[in-house]
């Protein structure tokens, strides 16, 4: 079994998931690799906010071990989807890395957080850690000042969005 999936199926929760999140994200997407793509197969390519937004095809830490490769050989940044066995709610998880010059940072255990007239962004699964924000031209680190009562509305709100991608249910 590979790192990360390969191959985009739209059965694959995961790749739901990750083409459930592009309304939120400028395009153009790129969905294919071909002689001139900078992204591996299964991967999904935003050239104009400099992120490849990978799934995990199995254990977290062999897809961010992939992932970090992939940014660091494209100085680029990489949004990685996957599921967490054993978790009773926010099932669908998220890890940022940031590609800089001479290394790649790490957000891990992320969820995906909206509100109607805010920016989309991924929050930490613990309060208290940074979480990135979705801009028009990249996801930036950011640490977001929200109350408790915003911080759950904007999670129940994505997890919606997310089931309706994933199940077709409210």
């Amino acid at each position: 079994m590979s790192a990360l999936i390969e191959q985009l199926h739209n059965v694959s929760p995961v790749v739901r998931s990750m083409i459930a999140l592009l309304p939120h994200l400028s395009p153009p997407v790129v969905l294919t690799a071909g002689p001139h793509a900078i992204q591996p197969e299964g991967c999904l390519h935003l050239p104009s906010i400099n992120l490849i937004i990978a799934g995990a095809g199995g254990p977290i830490i062999p897809a961010l071990a992939a992932a970090e490769a992939i940014s660091r050989s494209t100085q680029t940044d990489v949004l990685l989807v996957s599921i967490r066995p054993g978790r009773q709610i926010n099932v669908i998880q998220f890890d940022m890395l940031f590609a800089q010059k001479d290394r790649v940072e790490i957000f891990e255990d992320l969820l995906f957080w909206t509100m109607p007239g805010r920016l989309a962004a991924f929050v930490p699964a613990r309060a208290g850690a940074p979480a990135a924000v979705i801009g028009r031209s990249a996801i930036i680190p950011s640490e977001l000042d929200l109350s408790r009562d915003e911080r759950a509305a904007g999670i129940a709100r994505a997890a919606a969005e997310l089931r309706m991608a994933l199940w077709g249910e409210q």
